[in-house]
């Protein structure tokens, strides 16, 4: 991204954008950047220059809120690319963004990744069977996680 495109990022995540981290019930910690508009064209722009990240939309207003317009929402949510996007804006971000920029690298600390998104999933597992590969060490696993279903059902409905 050339200093320009940064430099617009920079400005429409300081007004309209969230530094967001938190932790899941099950401990792992979860960090986004994210943003909201009413402008399709501006959400589609930060799509194209965020590798990785979505673009969602267009949403209903509520039924309580002021404004009559569509929204959409951009979302960066995956760790190693938003903890970069974090870093590169900080020094460009006003005091209270640099606060929630701080905290969103702060849980990237105390929470590391679990695992890596783009890592394939290795040979013998039920997903990568879901995913299709019909190699035996997958199609034993999808076997071995089904009987485990059908036997734990079987015994919930025993004890109902």
């Amino acid at each position: 991204m050339n200093s320009n495109d940064l430099a617009w990022v920079a400005g429409f995540l300081e007004g309209e954008g969230i530094f967001a981290s938190e932790v899941s019930a099950r401990g792992y910690g979860r960090i986004r950047i994210a943003a909201t508009s009413t402008d399709v064209d501006v959400a589609v722009r930060l799509t194209q220059l965020v590798p990785g990240s979505r673009f969602n939309g267009p949403y209903a207003p509520s039924k309580g809120s002021l404004g009559k317009k569509m929204w959409y929402r951009w979302v960066l949510a995956i760790k190693p690319l938003a903890v970069d996007l974090a870093t590169e804006l900080r020094p460009m971000m006003c005091e209270r963004r640099q606060g929630q920029i701080d905290a969103l690298l702060e849980n990237v600390a105390r929470y590391p990744a679990v695992r890596s998104r783009g890592v394939p999933i290795k040979h013998g597992h039920v997903s990568r069977y879901a995913g299709g590969c019909r190699c035996d060490p997958c199609r034993a696993a999808a076997s071995v996680y089904q009987r485990g279903r059908r036997s734990a059902l079987k015994a919930a409905q025993a004890v109902s």
